[in-house]
């Protein structure tokens, strides 16, 4: 998240150094809840939930990674860290088509 933001702050700060990749200005996030966006900005952008028609002129003005190859370019360090395969993330935007035996929950009767 320091080299997203351009450096370390425990709160927003004022202004952001030019060119970071996140910035975030709501002074009620301290730095633990930060790391909680832009966690959610590199997974949403790695799985393309972010690239979709004209979301980069909404979310831009706070990250500025908005598909899997921007990420990939712009922070190699964080694309590897969320695509090591012993993580097991999640690789597509959940659609509500999956796979899998279906489970069958029958009445419990008390005996």
């Amino acid at each position: 998240m320091d080299k997203a933001r351009g450096g370390r702050f425990e709160w927003p700060p004022d202004e952001y150094p030019e060119d970071v990749l996140y910035t975030y200005y709501d002074e009620t996030c301290n730095y633990d809840c930060q790391v909680g966006e832009v966690v959610y900005w590199v997974f949403t952008s790695l799985i393309g939930a972010q690239d979709l028609p004209g979301c980069l002129d909404r979310i831009g003005d706070e990250w500025r990674l908005n598909t899997r190859e921007a990420l990939q370019q712009a922070d190699p360090a964080a694309f590897e860290i969320m695509t090591r395969p012993e993580y097991r993330l999640p690789s597509v935007i959940p659609d509500g088509n999956y796979r899998g035996t279906p489970l069958t929950i029958e009445p419990y009767e008390h005996q």
